[in-house]
């Protein structure tokens, strides 16, 4: 029986559907990387916040505090 209790969420979940769930965290060089993207080399946030694998909530949250801080 444990084995399906293990299993049951892989099967629930279809390949190439979105996970439920937390969005992942950010570590700490990938804020910098986000400005850096956004800021300087022009490329949407959608974009930027594919490339480390986050949600574009999280990126928006991002830019926009590091844009209070300075």
């Amino acid at each position: 029986m444990p084995e399906f209790r293990l299993d049951a969420p892989a099967r629930r979940t279809p390949p190439g559907e979105q996970r439920i769930g937390r969005p992942r965290l950010l570590c700490p060089a990938e804020p910098d990387m986000l400005h850096r993207l956004v800021g300087e080399e022009g490329v949407s946030v959608t974009e930027a916040a594919r490339r480390p694998k986050v949600d574009c909530s999280i990126a928006y949250a991002v830019l926009a505090a590091r844009s209070a801080a300075d």
